[in-house]
Parts: C-alpha cells; structure tokens; sequence
C-alpha cells in the first residue's frame, strides 16, 4: 500500500508537469478526475516530491537486485477478479477502490520496471484475466521473447468477447467471451 500511496503521488506530480503548458489556463477543458489529479501533484510540496524520487530509486534498486536472478517475474494484475459492471453499479459501497485495483501494478509503475500484460483465463463471468511479466530495466527484450513463448503456448489472447463490437461495427449478443471461430478452445 505504500508504494502504491507513492506512486499516486508521482503520478500526480508528474501529470501536473506533463499538462503544465495547458493546466490550468484551459482547466475547463479537463475532467474532474484529472483536474483533480494534476491539482494533487501542483500542491505536492518539493520536501514530498524528493522524498518520493528517494523512495523511488529506493525501491528500484531493490527490484534490481531480486530481478538479477532471473529473467522476469509473473504476477497478477488484480488480486481479484474484474467485478462487472452490474455489480458495480448494484454496490457502489462495497466497490473497490483504486488502491486495491492498482495493488500489484503500481509498484512497477513507481519503480519504472518494464511490465507486458497478457490475458490468463477468464472468470466465472466469462471477463478477462491477466497477469504481467515484470523484467529488469532496459530489458523489454526479455519481456518480448517471454510474451512470445507465453502466447505460443495458450490460447488466451485469441478469444473475442460476444458482446463486443466487430469489425464491421456491429454488436455481438452474448455477454461471455467466446474463442475464435478459428481457434481451439485454450
């Protein structure tokens, strides 16, 4: 939690500095939401903004240093499965929050690791799931040729979701991800 509480905080920062030619004299152009994050990242004060670049470089090193020993590491992307969007709107109170969502992506976020985000499975819903490779820095290569293999040996990324559009545009009823007419099911 407190990577991912640094990484907001980064992030915030760092979208202030990225829309700093056009926030905030066109502020009404912008959504609440990112309003709200560059405003966040406007008022962080410099004695913050070191000490996340200290605990950034901190936490990178770190990751160094266990990613030396291997190519990459598999981790999930969510540590649970993607609620739909019924259950969202059905119980708002109990929805996730961003932390939780971002809980094992952030800190790569953070650390600036290389991360390739491939599908896994899908869940009793028929929605997606996915898991990343993290690799060294600089190493994307190792990222590449893992996601490769990976997908050479599953099925996951060839399903299309029924109720998804195609590409003539038209709306597919179902609601479940379905494999490809072409494919065998993974």
């Amino acid at each position: 939690d407190d990577l991912t509480a640094n990484w907001a905080m980064m992030c915030a920062v760092e979208t202030a500095t990225a829309h700093a030619a056009t926030y905030p004299s066109r502020a009404g152009e912008y959504g609440p939401e990112l309003a709200g994050l560059i405003n966040l990242g406007l008022n962080a004060s410099p004695e913050k903004v070191a000490a996340l670049n200290v605990r950034r470089r901190e936490f990178a090193a770190a990751l160094e240093t266990v990613l030396a020993d291997v190519d990459c590491m598999a981790i999930p992307t969510l540590p649970f499965p993607i609620p739909t969007i019924e259950q969202m709107v059905e119980d708002r109170d109990n929805a996730p929050d961003t932390a939780d969502l971002l809980r094992f992506t952030a800190p790569f976020d953070f650390s600036g690791h290389p991360t390739l985000t491939l599908p896994n499975g899908m869940d009793r819903h028929g929605l997606p799931l996915s898991m990343q490779f993290v690799a060294a820095n600089l190493r994307e290569d190792v990222l590449i040729r893992f996601g490769g293999a990976y997908q050479a040996a599953t099925r996951w990324h060839r399903l299309v979701p029924t109720d998804f559009v195609d590409d003539t545009c038209n709306t597919r009823d179902g609601g479940a991800f379905q494999p490809a007419a072409t494919e065998p099911t993974p």
